[in-house]
């Protein structure tokens, strides 16, 4: 499983995602692997980047973790372009996000 997490104030554009999709392969010999965000310190994510995220996670289970309302729009905002088969989803708590992304099928 991968865990992601931001620094507060920070804003995700396509450079950085596609760094963080490097550093995956990289270290994932399963293009499937669990994924697990916490999105709590993201203040935007900029025009192109759910489109890279929902082709970059199309075969992995992912979990969106955040703390309120705006961690919620942001992250509806990337899963807009997923398929309502996908596992993906939003959460408020760790214990539950990660049971998501180990345990959904």
């Amino acid at each position: 499983m991968l865990e992601i997490g931001f620094f507060p104030g920070t804003t995700l554009n396509v450079a950085m995602f596609v760094e963080m999709q490097q550093q995956y392969f990289a270290r994932n010999h399963e293009a499937d692997a669990p994924v697990f965000v916490d999105v709590s310190g993201l203040d935007g994510v900029a025009g192109g980047v759910a489109e890279r995220f929902s082709h970059g996670v199309a075969r992995n289970r992912v979990a969106l973790l955040g703390s309120g309302p705006t961690d919620r729009v942001l992250a509806r905002f990337l899963m807009g372009k997923l398929g309502q088969k996908h596992h993906c989803a939003y959460f408020e708590r760790y214990a539950t996000a990660r049971d998501h992304v180990l345990n959904c099928n």
